[in-house]
């Protein structure tokens, strides 16, 4: 049948912390979804009207940078360093 001797290799995320992680992954895809709405939201307004809103230009690169870092750091988090 299997192999005694072969011992059961343990998991390299712990479940409670996989969760966790999991939930930061949902985040930083949160703000990125949010940082494109808003730039699309400063696209539409600077070809329809000429002028974008300076919140969208501040907002929306700021959003898509912390969003893609903390995606990066999440991920890191998760990769097993073996």
């Amino acid at each position: 049948m299997s192999d005694p001797s072969r011992a059961r290799e343990e998991p390299l995320v712990n479940p409670a912390r996989s969760d966790a992680l999991s939930t930061d992954h949902e985040d930083a895809n949160a703000m990125m979804a949010t940082g494109a709405g808003i730039a699309a939201v400063g696209l539409a307004s600077a070809l329809i009207g000429g002028a974008a809103c300076p919140v969208c230009i501040v907002a929306a690169p700021a959003l898509l940078g912390i969003g893609a870092f903390r995606k990066w750091r999440a991920r890191a988090k998760v990769t097993p360093t073996r």
